[in-house]
């Protein structure tokens, strides 16, 4: 009969996490279990004595959770405990002596004061899972139709520069802060919120945009090509004036949404931000902030509007008597 050894073992604590490592290669016929608050681990694999069978039982310091992970890899086997309590324990057994086979495994090991990058790890897990996530659901939810939409949106986005030109120069009479507030508004949520973090947006906002969008311009740019050569029709004026009443308010919901949404990603990573001596400017401020001025523009796009709206549709039946 081969003869029971005690194998090395290794082992590591998170605040909230035991890891035992058993230096065990090609093993077999592993199992861990928690018995009186001991774990008793068995398997037969290659260790410090050649192949045999193995195994050990420790006293936990503590109370863990009795479901145990145990993962069988070529060069060891790896368990993981989750604690009760989240503490940090000042050894792994009840027994003041540590166990000869027992060692400290300092490529897992994260001392008491680390707390602070085990939450850090923590946060990269999470937002790893939160990524994955998201690149499945994009799957799921008609990614070319978005890709394919987003790419014509950021041309004709890159064409509506020349409106601010055009406002400047008088070959249109629109005046040039409504003009300049509405294409940089839209150029900054194109360019640089969704296109800075297409691996996290959210499908359904971003079509809700580029929709919402392009249902106001179905009527704004028919009634300008009209207009340049001289011709009107009143039910495409009466809809170029009329129908921005609830679509503009629903645009600027749905760019608060996509910039709300893109807020953790770029808090995650350091895109867009920039970094003086003594001075830090984070993207993730500029997005709170332009929150902050979506109101103000609105306002001010919605007075304009509005004024041009009772002019066009209301003013000749000022003028009868």
């Amino acid at each position: 009969m081969a003869q029971i050894l005690t194998p090395r073992v290794f082992w590591a604590q998170r605040h909230g996490q035991l890891m035992l490592c058993v230096d065990l290669k090609d093993a077999s016929e592993s199992s861990a279990e928690l018995k009186e608050g001991a774990i008793c681990f068995e398997a037969s694999g290659y260790g410090a004595q050649g192949q045999n069978q193995y195994k050990f039982s420790l006293d936990l310091y503590s109370d863990v959770d009795p479901e145990i992970a145990c993962r069988t890899f070529a060069r060891e086997v790896l368990l993981t405990l989750q604690k009760v309590q989240r503490d940090w324990w000042p050894r792994l057994t009840k027994q003041t002596r540590k166990p000869v086979f027992l060692s400290a495994d300092f490529d897992r090991w994260l001392d008491e004061s680390d707390a602070e990058r085990e939450e850090q790890l923590k946060e990269e897990e999470n937002f790893n899972k939160l990524l994955i996530e998201s690149r499945q659901r994009s799957k799921r939810l008609t990614p070319d139709l978005l890709e394919s939409t987003g790419q014509t949106i950021r041309l004709c986005q890159l064409l509506a520069f020349l409106e601010i030109l055009h406002s400047a120069i008088g070959f249109v009479h629109s005046p040039i802060l409504p003009t300049l507030l509405q294409v940089l508004g839209r150029g900054f949520v194109v360019f640089l919120v969704i296109g800075g973090q297409e691996e996290l947006q959210n499908p359904w906002s971003v079509l809700a945009v580029y929709y919402i969008w392009s249902a106001i311009e179905i009527f704004r740019y028919p009634f300008y090509m009209l207009g340049s050569v001289g011709c009107s029709w009143r039910p495409l004026t009466w809809a170029r004036y009329t129908f921005w009443i609830p679509l503009y308010p629903l645009g600027v919901i749905a760019e608060g949404v996509c910039i709300w949404l893109a807020i953790p990603y770029f808090a995650q990573v350091d895109m867009y931000s920039v970094h003086l001596i003594g001075a830090n400017l984070y993207f993730v401020y500029v997005l709170y902030a332009w929150l902050g001025l979506l109101p103000f523009g609105l306002a001010v796009n919605f007075r304009h509007l509005w004024k041009q709206r009772r002019h066009r549709l209301c003013g000749r039946k000022r003028k009868m008597p």
